[in-house]
């Protein structure tokens, strides 16, 4: 693939990301290529159809966000410093893609296995990531955790519960969450710490 070919491809997938964050979940294919300012025919290039475009816009986000995830896990900061940055840069992401969340839960009960399987794959390497700093943190004696790994295992549950906050349709038209995210991400940490 030609450098200008990745480009294209590369805008086709970020205008399909803000048309499904804007929360157009029933985008069409003629949508996405007006909106890139591409012909229809060069959108068939790079997607076969609807479902290969929507499936590469999906694994990209799991994978930029724990690109981010790994990022912040090697900062040379203290594990409760590393799981702040971590939760909140995921709850900037949820708020952010709420219209998108909305279309991955939606296209979950509509049995796509594959999107699932994705998804549970990308949600664990998140798991591994919170469990790695737990560990680090319970080591330098700054968590008073005897099991990280139920521990990034909460912490992924909340993030999980907080995430479906945004994501169920609210009839209101709000996008908020009606607890306050930051809140609830400092007392978790404080009942991790020694």
């Amino acid at each position: 693939m030609t450098s200008s070919e990745k480009n294209t491809r590369q805008s086709i997938l970020e205008a399909t990301k803000l048309l499904l964050a804007e929360g157009k979940g029933n985008i069409s294919m003629s949508g996405i290529a007006k909106k890139c300012g591409v012909t229809k025919s060069a959108l068939y290039y790079f997607f076969q159809n609807k479902k290969d475009l929507i499936t590469a816009v999906m694994q990209s986000l799991p994978a930029e966000r724990n690109r981010v995830l790994q990022k912040i896990a090697e900062e040379d900061l203290p594990a409760d410093k590393k799981l702040t940055k971590m939760i909140t840069h995921m709850l900037q992401d949820m708020q952010k893609e709420h219209g998108i969340s909305q279309y991955i839960f939606r296209q979950i009960f509509a049995n796509d296995a594959d999107l699932f399987a994705m998804l549970v794959e990308e949600r664990n390497k998140v798991l591994m990531t919170f469990q790695e700093i737990v560990s680090e943190g319970a080591q330098k004696g700054i968590f008073q955790e005897k099991d990280p790994g139920k521990s990034a295992q909460i912490i992924l549950g909340f993030l999980d519960f907080l995430g479906l906050c945004f994501t169920i349709p609210d009839p209101t038209g709000k996008k908020e969450c009606p607890w306050n995210p930051k809140e609830l991400c400092d007392h978790l940490l404080s009942l991790l710490k020694k």
